[in-house]
Order: C-alpha cells, then sequence, then structure tokens
C-alpha cells in the first residue's frame, strides 16, 4: 500500500508543485509559502520541496501581462520564510544558502533584508 501511496503523492506533488513556475505570482506565492508545512509533515521530501521553490527565482510572473521582475522579489520573499522554517530538514543546503545570499541584492528592501536576517540566524556567513 506505501508504494501506491508515495506513487499518488509523487503525482499530487508534481502538479501542485509545477505552478511555482507558472506566471501566477499569487499561486506560486501560495504554494511557496506552505511548502515548509509539507517539508515537516514529510521530512523525506524536504530537498525535492527545496529544488521546486527554488524554481521560483528563474520564473516569469506576469502582472498585466507584463512580466514583472517585482512580482519575482515578492515571490523570492516567500522563499526566504518557507526555507527558513525547514532549512533544518535539508541536507544539501548549499543551493539554498546561494540563493538566499543573491537575495542580499534583492531591490526589494524587504526582501534583502530577510535575506540577511535568515543568515544571521542560521548563523550562516555573508561570504
Amino acid at each position: 500500500a506505501s508504494v501506491d501511496t508515495n506513487c499518488k503523492f509523487d503525482k499530487i506533488f508534481k502538479k501542485y508543485f509545477s505552478s511555482i513556475t507558472d506566471k501566477t505570482m499569487i499561486t506560486a506565492s501560495n504554494i511557496i509559502k506552505n511548502s515548509w508545512k509539507i517539508a515537516l509533515a514529510k521530512p523525506e521530501s524536504s530537498e525535492k520541496i527545496a529544488k521546486e521553490i527554488l524554481k521560483a527565482e528563474k520564473a516569469r510572473y506576469e502582472n498585466k501581462g507584463q512580466i514583472s521582475p517585482e512580482c519575482n522579489n515578492v515571490v523570492c520573499g516567500h522563499a526566504i520564510d518557507s526555507f527558513d522554517k525547514f532549512y533544518d530538514e535539508i541536507k544539501d543546503k548549499k543551493p539554498v544558502v546561494s540563493f538566499i545570499k543573491r537575495q542580499l541584492n534583492n531591490n526589494r528592501k524587504p526582501v534583502a533584508k530577510k535575506a540577511k536576517k535568515f543568515l544571521s540566524k542560521h548563523k550562516i556567513g555573508l561570504y
């Protein structure tokens, strides 16, 4: 029965997380904001979840039919919040830390601030 359950989970997982790279920021934000709950409930999936969240940085979100870098900034802020809640579950932290460090240069001030706070809280050097 567990193989069947895992298969169902994988199907749902793919469908659910594929929306992160959709053009709609709101959907991506909601998925990312709640991802940590899945990661804590299914720690064995935290690695996969982290990889999916990281895709948001390169996604092309639209606002009124135009590609909006500001939407990306907002989503990256939600990603930092989510990573913060399940960071300890992530084994390969390098890609996440690299992402967070890139956000230090985010032109949306609250996002850059979140990145700095995250690095400080998790005792990660800035360089």
